[in-house]
């Protein structure tokens, strides 16, 4: 699909812009247009911090603004106040990364408020008894599809040994925590346990996993988890647009300025799901090669040819069609990922208990 991946939900697709360029309207409709390396940049495209020759090619790419759902630009992408008008009257959002860490979006407003669902998200907040509730299962349920990944590898073979029991214990002890800290403290002795099998899963001799370092990411497998983590969180975002949450308001993470941490909470329940079970696949299938990297002393990023494939694999991973145990329907995981949010909603609106997604393979 060339210099933007598209995925589709329904009629809407994400737009994900991962060589730079530019977004401009023309006759009133929507375009990115690449930039071409090793070639002179227009001045008006000229960006201060950014020391190569560029220029404007003539191919260019529309992107339909009636059925788009989001955009997300892992590049430099320039445009100006224009598209942001443009885009707020169709409430659009547009997501800005740096090194795979989002930083910045905008959107004119999410598409449905609704402001006594942000009350009660609030109230729950603020009632350390129900806070504490909710975080807890947000990393129980993280934790089930540990270990659910952890025993789809063991039964095929990739893991010649694992041990339940230190899963058992960490699950007692969020059950036994008093406060929030205390929980991330378990979901971090998770996590740390979890990542302990991945060399062992990995069976690509290209590729080693030491431990996990997030910022920057050290090398490619490294790197590898937080890109495709990075996907993950647009699409959260994306999908949480959708809906009358509120996403400022966490419970498991700490809330903070101009920080969406409402879509770090429900990450840790689809981390599993998604993004390890495709990056497992992606290396032992040599989807994903050396060359697609690009290592530094300090840090190791995808290249542009490495994060092509990533989305490419991404997009398929995002829209197949699995069964739904919960309510008995084939669904996308991402028409999952949206359905968990309105789960999220009955529960703060007591109608019924809310239950992480879990797998079941």
């Amino acid at each position: 699909m060339g210099i933007i991946k598209k995925l589709g939900y329904l009629m809407k697709k994400i737009y994900y812009i991962v060589s730079k360029g530019s977004l401009y309207l023309d006759n009133g409709n929507l375009y990115f247009e690449p930039f071409y390396e090793d070639c002179d940049i227009p001045k008006k495209f000229k960006h201060d911090n950014d020391d190569e020759e560029i220029q404007i090619v003539k191919q260019r790419q529309s992107i339909p603004i009636e059925t788009t759902s989001s955009i997300c630009c892992f590049t430099l992408v320039q445009f100006d106040s224009t598209i942001l008008n443009y885009i707020a009257k169709y409430n659009i959002p547009i997501i800005s990364f740096d090194s795979y860490i989002p930083t910045g979006y905008f959107y004119s407003n999410f598409s449905k408020p609704d402001g006594n669902l942000t009350v009660l998200q609030a109230a729950h907040f603020a009632n350390n008894s129900k806070r504490l509730s909710i975080a807890r299962k947000f990393v129980l349920g993280a934790i089930a599809n540990k270990i659910v990944n952890l025993s789809y590898y063991y039964n095929r073979g990739a893991i010649s040994n694992i041990d339940l029991n230190k899963f058992t214990l960490i699950i007692s002890q969020a059950n036994k925590c008093s406060d929030v800290n205390q929980l991330l403290l378990a979901e971090a002795q998770a996590q740390k346990l979890y990542f302990s099998f991945f060399n062992q899963i990995i069976k690509n001799d290209n590729f080693h996993f030491e431990k996990r370092v997030y910022f920057p990411p050290p090398d490619p497998v490294n790197a590898l988890i937080s890109f495709l983590n990075a996907l993950l969180y647009s699409t959260l975002l994306t999908e949480m647009a959708s809906t009358p949450i509120y996403p400022f308001i966490s419970y498991l993470h700490s809330p903070g300025n101009n920080k969406m941490s409402l879509i770090w909470d429900f990450s840790e329940i689809f981390k599993p799901v998604v993004c390890d079970r495709l990056l497992f696949k992606m290396l032992n299938t040599n989807i994903i090669k050396p060359d697609m990297f690009d290592q530094s002393a300090d840090k190791c990023l995808l290249n542009k040819i490495g994060r092509h494939k990533v989305v490419s694999e991404y997009d398929k991973k995002i829209k197949t069609t699995i069964f739904n145990r919960e309510n008995q329907k084939q669904q996308s995981y991402r028409t999952i990922i949206r359905e968990e949010f309105y789960k999220f909603i009955r529960f703060l609106q007591n109608k019924s208990d809310y239950k992480p997604f879990r797998m079941n393979w």
